[in-house]
């Protein structure tokens, strides 16, 4: 089970229909249309009935989680909170000082920072000192 297809599940629900679903995915509605077709075919029934005003979920439909809501909202906050884990120390800082800045507290806090995260990585001194 894939997020987008779950997501264009939780949208059809919410929005009534695939037309209209589609519209808030910014989607088009073959895509729409495509994403619930592997859902369906993952749970092994249709999950919708089709009926002139829309969409009525079918008695699988009704016992999809996600149709409750809360679902995909909770799927999402996990990807981010992982994705938020991966990237909590990574990256790179680079600080141009001018000499009347590299005077002042700055300096020291660099270094207090250094000392306390020795494996960050965190050096000091012109660029072209470094190796």
């Amino acid at each position: 089970m894939e997020i987008d297809q779950v997501e264009a599940f939780v949208t059809i629900v919410r929005r009534g229909g695939f037309t209209r679903a589609a519209s808030t995915l910014h989607l088009s509605q073959p895509a729409v249309s495509r994403r619930l077709h592997l859902l369906e075919r993952e749970v092994g029934a249709p999950l919708f009935e089709r009926i002139r005003s829309g969409v009525v979920l079918t008695e699988a439909g009704r016992h999809v989680p996600a149709a409750r809501g809360g679902a995909l909202a909770s799927l999402r906050d996990a990807v981010e909170a992982v994705g938020a884990l991966q990237r909590a120390d990574r990256g790179t800082i680079t600080l141009a000082v001018v000499g009347t800045l590299a005077s002042t507290t700055l300096t020291g806090r660099l270094r207090r920072f250094r000392e306390a995260y020795p494996t960050s990585g965190c050096t000091s001194g012109p660029r072209s000192a470094r190796k």
